[in-house]
C-alpha cells in the first residue's frame, strides 16, 4: 500500500477468520516501496 513521500506499507493475513479478520500489517519504508515497484515491473514484464 502506496503511503506517499516514497515509501509503502504490506499488509497480509487472513481476512475471513472468524469471528474477526487476523491481519498483519507492515510499517511504511522505502525498502517496501522499491520492493513493490520491481515486483510491479517482473508482473508487466511477463504479462506484456
Amino acid at each position: 500500500m502506496e503511503t506517499g513521500d516514497g515509501k509503502a506499507g504490506f499488509g497480509s493475513g487472513n481476512f475471513y477468520a472468524d469471528p474477526a479478520p487476523q491481519i498483519e500489517l507492515k510499517s511504511p519504508s522505502r525498502l517496501l516501496h522499491w520492493g513493490k515497484v520491481a515486483y510491479e515491473k517482473y508482473w508487466q514484464w511477463r504479462r506484456f
